[in-house]
């Protein structure tokens, strides 16, 4: 679903962006293999 879902945004010109928890191979092993790359971190800050 998702490959098919980036596919299609691809064809309308637009950008397909994806946040995923770098711990978990699984699902980032599926994302690679519909042609995600890692261009960027997201670090995750939080005040008391």
């Amino acid at each position: 679903m998702v490959a098919e879902l980036c596919a299609k945004l691809l064809r309308e010109g637009l950008t397909p962006m994806l946040y995923a928890d770098k711990q978990n191979p699984d699902s980032n092993g599926v994302y690679r293999k519909v042609g995600f790359v890692e261009t960027g971190r997201i670090l995750d800050a939080r005040f008391s």
